[in-house]
């Protein structure tokens, strides 16, 4: 069954297998280089080009590091002089930057400002006590502020009964 299938799909793909690289390829030109000075020419004259690139690379190399070295030596000057003028801070071996102070209102002065939200925000210090906070506050102390000598004359005037009710 299984070879009939194969035979069928054969038949409409064409037929031909896929190469298992062991066929001879002879399809790719052969080069100028060996078709005119031979073999041993060729080879050498690659392995020249190779020799050639490897070199130009390691010059660019070392070209890279000497300018990565100068660049490093300006950028310690630079800060420096940074610390001298007064724009950082050394600290130990670490330079730090120095803040400007701004305003951020200037820079957007058409923004409308945030504010909180909620029942009783920024009256937190600004209200009067009621009646009965002015007769807690009048116990002890300040008539006008409810601290903790109040609290403690509160306190101690309950009465022992109310204590055995609580419990209960």
């Amino acid at each position: 069954m299984s070879r009939l299938y194969n035979t069928i799909k054969n038949i409409f793909r064409g037929g031909k297998q896929k190469t298992t690289g062991t066929e001879v390829i002879s399809s790719v030109p052969v080069s100028k280089n060996v078709k005119k000075k031979g073999m041993a020419y060729s080879t050498a004259l690659t392995r020249l080009n190779e020799s050639s690139k490897r070199s130009a690379q390691v010059d660019k190399n070392y070209k890279t590091m000497a300018d990565a070295k100068k660049a490093f030596k300006d950028a310690k000057k630079d800060l420096q002089k940074m610390v001298d003028t007064g724009r950082a801070i050394k600290i130990g071996k670490n330079v730090h930057r120095k803040g400007v102070k701004y305003s951020s209102d200037d820079l957007f002065p058409t923004k409308k400002k945030k504010f909180n939200k909620g029942g009783r925000v920024g009256l937190k210090s600004g209200t009067q006590l009621s009646a009965k906070q002015m007769k807690i506050a009048s116990l002890a102390g300040n008539k006008k502020k409810i601290d903790g000598a109040d609290f403690k004359k509160l306190r101690a005037m309950k009465s022992p009964m109310d204590k055995t009710v609580r419990k209960a």
